[in-house]
């Protein structure tokens, strides 16, 4: 008996791994700055970051997949003039995606914010995505 109890926790833990790779209900974002950015700035920069993010996409849980999608077409289409040859739903996620960031961006540096002055890194308990 309990080989089979063995066997039974291991397929759920199994199929518990799978479903959070899914449905990952958060994420880590770093965000890298200038050198004479302090500690509590850079951490006062994330919150600001993460809260702007989350709500411009709904919420936390859907931060990495819409990042995901927009990525992939990005990778596809990016150089490519707009606008791209995707399906209105890929369209929403693209609008969506480049809207969100935009927000993220200006909560957390600033409406004047120098290119390449910040940039960041969203991950996962498995992988990092860098914008």
């Amino acid at each position: 008996m309990p080989r089979i109890f063995d066997g039974l926790q291991a397929a759920v833990g199994f199929v518990l791994g799978i479903l959070r790779q899914f449905f990952q209900m958060t994420y880590s974002l770093k965000i890298f700055t200038a050198d004479d950015v302090t500690s509590l700035e850079r951490e006062l920069a994330i919150k600001r970051f993460r809260a702007a993010l989350d709500e411009a996409v709904g919420s936390a849980a859907m931060v990495l997949p819409i990042y995901r999608v927009y990525t992939r077409l990005l990778l596809a289409h990016g150089d490519a003039e707009r606008p791209w040859p995707i399906s209105s739903d890929e369209q929403t996620v693209v609008d969506q995606w480049e809207t969100a960031e935009l927000a993220a961006t200006v909560a957390a540096f600033g409406v004047n914010r120098y290119l390449g002055d910040a940039d960041f890194e969203l991950g996962d308990s498995t992988s990092s995505l860098k914008s």
